[in-house]
């Protein structure tokens, strides 16, 4: 069975040359659920199995091909807790109809960030189990990483966790967005500014704020985080369908231009298209604009290295849906639950 909707009959453009899996994503994997046993974020066999077949250390490993034996474990649980908390989100049953309620859950796990509230031993201190996995996280950001790019990744964290609150409003009001509104809003909600910057710890080094502030880079940015959406979107119409939640750019360009729904595909496949080409073509402006501003020497390389890495993280997110079933709506044992919105395999991490 496939693991997700097909791509067959979209006309796809993927330039980016496909990222290898190497022999440390078993043992990434392994110190992985050693964590997420630590702070006890799936304490049900449901919970378990439903992030094995989601598979963060896999999706990492695709993701950001150039982390090491060394740092592929640790983004690996970041990339676990990411999925987990969004689910937590995700379910109008968990969550859904109080919007007051998800208010006080992002107050509560930004306040974990902003004062570094101790994490270990785990759950000792009275933390709810994803706080004090996220105090643990941020605790073990690489030492030479700046201030300012921890409020870069913090604000990300932010953005994305408020976009579910925005949903959750929608939800609870019966309203769709306008498909132009949901692709903006998209960017943040996917999540993967926060994937970029983990780039920089895979790297090793992070790039300058005058770097980051060229226009190339933040079309880079902003192109890979929509393409990752749009891709997303597609892969999880079935699953989303059956979840009730037309919060998804394909099943929105259904409804909104009244087709069918191979040619909604279509259309959403020349958006990601569109992201494609905005993506080469800032990669290729982008030395003249390093030049331009007076970037050179070993920020110029660095610089060209993150982009790299950006491109990379849009390859792995095309492919990595074929290695997970997160999407394949056909192995869950009871689909109902989507409709309910309690899915078996949501356990309360968020202590509520």
């Amino acid at each position: 069975m496939k693991s997700a909707t097909p791509l067959s009959g979209i006309d796809l453009s993927m330039p980016f040359p496909e990222n290898e899996v190497g022999a440390t994503v078993e043992l990434a994997a392994a110190d992985m659920w050693q964590w997420l046993e630590r702070f006890e974020l799936c304490p049900t066999l449901p919970t378990i199995d439903h992030l094995r077949r989601t598979r963060p250390e896999i999706i990492t490993a695709l993701y950001i091909p150039a982390a090491d034996g060394e740092t592929l474990p640790y983004l690996s649980e970041w990339m676990a807790w990411f999925f987990i908390v969004d689910d937590q989100f995700d379910h109008s049953g968990s969550e859904g109809q109080d919007a007051q309620r998800c208010a006080r859950d992002i107050d509560s796990l930004l306040r974990v960030i902003d004062t570094g509230a101790h994490s270990a031993p785990a759950l000792s201190n009275g933390l709810p189990r994803a706080h004090a996995a996220l105090s643990d996280l941020w605790q073990r950001l690489p030492s030479h990483l700046s201030p300012n790019w921890r409020t870069v990744f913090r604000d990300h964290i932010r953005e994305w966790l408020w976009s579910d609150y925005a949903e959750m409003v929608d939800r609870a009001s019966e309203r769709l967005p306008a498909l132009w509104e949901y692709r903006e809003h998209r960017r943040d909600n996917v999540g993967n500014f926060m994937l970029l910057d983990l780039c920089e710890i895979a790297a090793g080094f992070e790039v300058t704020e005058l770097t980051r502030r060229l226009p190339c880079m933040i079309n880079l940015r902003r192109s890979a985080v929509e393409h990752t959406g749009i891709i997303n979107d597609i892969r999880s119409v079935e699953k989303e369908r059956a979840n009730g939640d037309h919060r998804n750019t394909v099943l929105l360009i259904e409804q909104n231009h009244r087709i069918a729904v191979d040619s909604a595909l279509k259309v959403a496949g020349g958006f990601a298209n569109e992201c494609i080409d905005r993506m080469n073509t800032a990669r290729r402006e982008l030395p003249s604009q390093l030049a331009a501003a007076g970037i050179t020497g070993v920020e110029r390389g660095r610089a060209l290295t993150i982009a790299d890495h950006y491109l990379s993280l849009v390859r792995g997110n095309f492919d990595y849906h074929e290695q997970t079933e997160r999407f394949n709506i056909g192995r869950y044992d009871h689909p109902d639950e989507f409709k309910e919105g309690n899915p078996v395999y949501l356990a309360d991490v968020l202590g509520r």
